[in-house]
């Protein structure tokens, strides 16, 4: 490989979403457990929901429309309970000031 091919990252920075910010950039709220439903169709609101993106060679992605080959993938969001929401921000501020340290 040479060395015009090469690039060194000077930093990486990670940080945690606020809600809202969680909610502007997901493309689907998950609000059911199921997958496929009946005729094995994906469920939309689903954990397999197109809007995620797809697996299958052929299909288009709901969100981007590209293939399973250029399709990057897109997440979704799920609302929690606010003991859980409260729970989660805890662990990870927690997590965050830890790894500051580093």
């Amino acid at each position: 490989m040479s060395a015009e091919a090469t690039k060194s990252i000077d930093g990486i920075r990670f940080s945690v979403w606020s809600p809202n910010e969680i909610r502007k950039y997901s493309v689907a709220e998950i609000t059911t457990p199921e997958t496929y439903d009946e005729d094995g169709m994906a469920v939309q609101g689903g954990l397999m929901d197109g809007r995620l993106g797809t697996l299958e060679p052929g299909q288009k992605c709901l969100s981007c429309g590209n293939t399973s080959a250029r399709c990057p993938g897109h997440f979704g969001h799920i609302e929690l309970a606010t003991l859980w929401k409260d729970t989660v921000r805890t662990y990870f501020h927690k997590t965050n000031n830890f790894y500051r340290k580093i």
